[in-house]
C-alpha cells in the first residue's frame, strides 16, 4: 500500500512536471502511472474481498460444526451427572 502512494505521487509529479515544461509525451506518462497504480489497486481490493468472503464463509461453516459439537459434550456432560445424582 505504501508503496503505492509513492508510485500514485510520483506519477503525480511526472505528470505536473509534463504540463509545467509543456510536453504532453511526460504528461501521458505521468498520467500512465497513476492510472496503472489505480488498476492495480483495484484488483487487490477485490482479491482481498473475495479471500474475506471465502476465509467468512469457511468461518461459518466451522461454527456450525463447533456448535453441534458443544451440543454433544454438553449432553453427555448432562448424562453424566445425572448418572451419578443417582
Amino acid at each position: 500500500m505504501f508503496a503505492a502512494i509513492i508510485f500514485m505521487l510520483c506519477g503525480f509529479g511526472v505528470g505536473v512536471y509534463g504540463l509545467v515544461t509543456e510536453s504532453s509525451y511526460i504528461a501521458m506518462a505521468g498520467l500512465v502511472v497513476i492510472g496503472t497504480v489505480c488498476v492495480i489497486w483495484w484488483f487487490w481490493v477485490m482479491f482481498i474481498i473475495r479471500s474475506m468472503i471465502a476465509n467468512a464463509d469457511r468461518t461459518i461453516e466451522n461454527v456450525a460444526s463447533i456448535r453441534a459439537d458443544l451440543k454433544e459434550i454438553k449432553s453427555l456432560v448432562e448424562q453424566d451427572f445425572f448418572e451419578r445424582q443417582r
